[in-house]
């Protein structure tokens, strides 16, 4: 058995001559500590983050995705004088184009830390199932929200996460993530678990 429960998580390095990429950078990795001050932190410095199973390929490779394009948002947009980032198309959805903090958005992989949601009732069976996040009030949400967050904080998908917060759209597109996407995933993850345990 690999003592590494992060393996599967391998996001390709940015390259500058990708077309959606930056230079590359390194995320930190926020501890439950990390996370209680987030929780706490007002609201102008809080970073939104978002909680995914690295271990399902198909979730690793979509959020590698958006934390590529993410980095390469903030890197192409940081002030030389005052240090801070705003993305191509404004700031958050609804915000007026304010300005946000490098990076815009934490990707953290929950193998690193299977109880860093306890205190919100949250096993690591919970936290693997379906995405959840932290928004930059402290609000735990999940499912299409959590998505809405991420495609906000990036400039290419922004106008698919102020399509999908619309009422009829996010109804619509909670519908497929709850009844279709969670138990497609979830099956090809109990099939993925069945088999390395057949292969030990």
């Amino acid at each position: 058995m690999n003592s590494d429960p992060d393996q599967n998580r391998v996001c390709a390095p940015n390259t500058p001559n990708q077309a959606e990429d930056g230079p590359a950078v390194t995320l930190s990795t926020p501890t439950k500590a990390a996370i209680e001050t987030l929780i706490e932190a007002p609201i102008e410095t809080s970073t939104p983050t978002v909680f995914f199973n690295s271990e399902c390929p198909i979730c690793n490779a979509e959020i590698c995705h958006y934390e590529r394009l993410s980095q390469a948002a903030d890197i192409r947009d940081i002030s030389s004088t005052s240090g801070t980032a705003k993305a191509n198309n404004g700031g958050d959805i609804g915000d007026g184009g304010n300005t946000f903090t490098p990076t815009a958005i934490r990707f953290q992989p929950i193998a690193d830390n299977p109880d860093i949601l306890r205190e919100y009732g949250l096993s690591r069976a919970d936290i693997e199932r379906r995405l959840y996040g932290l928004d930059a009030n402290g609000r735990l949400i999940s499912g299409i929200d959590a998505f809405i967050m991420i495609w906000g904080t990036v400039p290419r998908y922004r106008w698919l996460a102020h399509t999908m917060a619309l009422p009829p759209f996010r109804y619509i597109g909670a519908l497929i993530y709850d009844h279709i996407a969670v138990p497609f995933l979830g099956s090809l993850n109990a099939r993925r678990k069945r088999k390395a345990m057949k292969s030990l």
